[in-house]
């Protein structure tokens, strides 16, 4: 944010829609969200919100580099 001169961050609406779309698709039918399972990470309609579906290794991959074209940045 210094180095691009930004004082504010946003997510790109469409950069976030593609995350949960990829986010629910790959939640669905796993055993965070099928089965009747109640936890604090599902919403009252069973939707994961909170877990990342797949090995923290993948997420780690995904999120090691930041993208500024995911993000809208003003001063």
């Amino acid at each position: 944010m210094t180095k691009r001169g930004a004082r504010r961050i946003e997510v790109r609406p469409d950069a976030l829609e593609e995350f949960v779309s990829d986010v629910d698709r790959r939640s669905e039918g796993s055993v965070w969200t099928a089965g009747g399972c109640k936890a604090y990470y599902l919403d009252d309609n069973g939707r994961n919100f909170g877990l990342y579906p797949g090995f923290a290794t993948g997420f780690r991959r995904r999120t090691r580099r930041f993208d500024p074209a995911s993000y809208e940045m003003a001063a």
